[in-house]
């Protein structure tokens, strides 16, 4: 709170280890580093995207009835530089209740399912 950063640069705008900070009310002598890190509203956003793509895999392209998945067949869905967030983000839904996760097996849960139709109204029944 109330920082200033002085030849501050990001290093790495890819990082995927989960660490993060709150900035609130601080400067940057106008060499745009504030402006750089991420807001609340855009991580949340990533968050969503990579909830959404993974509960996509549920689904084949022409049925709406969704299929069970292996963990790691979903996991290698995604690029390498990906996996990491892939696997944190299929424990935070396993956590909401959206999937259900029996060792490599998985499947959506009933609130899963009505959440990923609230996002997709195209998968309707």
């Amino acid at each position: 709170m109330n920082c200033i950063f002085h030849d501050c640069e990001l290093i790495d705008e890819n990082d995927s280890s989960g660490i993060s900070f709150i900035a609130i009310n601080c400067s940057d002598y106008g060499n745009g580093f504030v402006k750089k890190l991420k807001t609340n509203d855009e991580i949340q956003g990533d968050e969503n995207s990579m909830r959404n793509q993974i509960l996509q895999k549920y689904f084949k392209l022409s049925s709406n009835r969704p299929r069970g998945k292996k963990i790691s067949f979903l996991v290698k869905d995604f690029p390498p530089n990906e996996r990491a967030k892939v696997i944190k983000t299929i424990d935070n839904l396993h956590q909401s209740e959206f999937i259900i996760i029996n060792g490599d097996n998985s499947s959506l849960s009933e609130s899963g399912l009505k959440y990923f139709r609230t996002l997709n109204p195209l998968y309707e029944k």
